[in-house]
């Protein structure tokens, strides 16, 4: 299944692209601000692109919840892109993508020859078995990838250069 919607027109032909990856995580969220700003000030057409995983589902798969449960968390995921990007002035398309997403990121970036693919930096989940995204990606395509970190866990250099400082 590949669901897309367009808030905005499809960009005019020699537009700049941009691939930003979004899981609904908190570093999601971070990636899909600085691909905001970066599209905002390229003048570029942002895909935002959900890969459903297994944590789109719910807990347990012998429930007739289980696709309910899938259906919600995805027509919430949906709604807070749209209300996010809603007023950024930037033309966007939400790509819904079923299967890895380092893959799919990587195919979609091809197919609309994007400038830069974005993504938030590795969170523990499921699809991450293989490796983070953001390294996948580094291997599958040619194209510059943008990581961006979790500010819940960035400290900061300042905080480092201190503490350095404190055991001399």
């Amino acid at each position: 299944m590949n669901e897309r919607s367009q808030p905005e027109p499809r960009s005019e032909p020699g537009t700049p692209q941009l691939v930003v990856g979004h899981d609904g995580h908190a570093v999601s969220h971070a990636a899909l601000n600085a691909a905001v700003d970066l599209a905002g000030r390229l003048g570029a057409h942002l895909h935002v692109v959900h890969s459903v995983t297994v944590e789109d589902y719910g807990i347990d798969p012998d429930t007739e919840e289980f696709e309910q449960t899938r259906d919600r968390n995805l027509a919430e995921e949906r709604l807070g892109i749209a209300r996010g990007l809603g007023e950024s002035g930037v033309g966007w398309t939400y790509h819904e993508e079923h299967g890895d997403p380092a893959v799919q990121l990587a195919r979609l970036a091809d197919e609309t020859d994007a400038l830069y693919i974005v993504v938030g930096a590795t969170h523990r989940g499921l699809m991450h078995l293989n490796g983070s995204v953001s390294k996948r990606l580094l291997h599958l395509q040619p194209r510059p990838v943008l990581v961006i970190p979790d500010p819940a866990t960035v400290t900061g250099l300042r905080q480092q250069s201190h503490a350095g400082h404190r055991h001399r």
